[in-house]
């Protein structure tokens, strides 16, 4: 019996002295290559859309996409769904495009403009984890 005390004894010993052992090194731990990554944030090129359509006061572009027969911009933007589907619906009317659909959804809108062959789709989704919302415009030309 004093044999198997004097075993658990010295296993717990060691387990602590592992223990405290891996609590200094993890503690005094100092990585030697730090490097400070810049915060990225959207889209910083100079390049618009190709019907140079204005975005909302304090919108931060996120991409532009070109393919042959489209283009889609996504930015986020401090304006819910509903003032950006208002805020395009003056804007298109402005430049003389024509509203052919729109609908508003739980957490989305879709307004959908054209003019001549073109088309253009505004989509605003609200963000879960802030008050603005996220938009993708579709300009296509057929």
């Amino acid at each position: 019996m004093f044999m198997q005390h004097k075993k658990l004894w010295l296993a717990f010993t060691i387990l602590i002295a592992a223990g405290v052992y891996g609590y200094v090194v993890f503690s005094n731990y100092k990585p030697k290559d730090l490097v400070q990554l810049a915060e990225v944030r959207g889209d910083k090129s100079d390049k618009s859309n190709s019907l140079d359509l204005p975005y909302p006061e304090k919108a931060e572009r996120i991409s532009i996409t070109k393919t042959s027969g489209s283009e889609q911009v996504t930015f986020k933007t401090e304006k819910n769904k509903e003032e950006v589907q208002e805020y395009y619906k003056n804007v298109m009317a402005t430049l003389n495009w024509k509203l052919e659909s729109e609908a508003i959804y739980d957490y989305s809108t879709v307004s959908r403009f054209y003019k001549d062959e073109s088309r253009v789709n505004v989509m605003a989704f609200d963000e879960e984890s802030s008050t603005g919302s996220l938009v993708g415009i579709e300009i296509s030309k057929h």
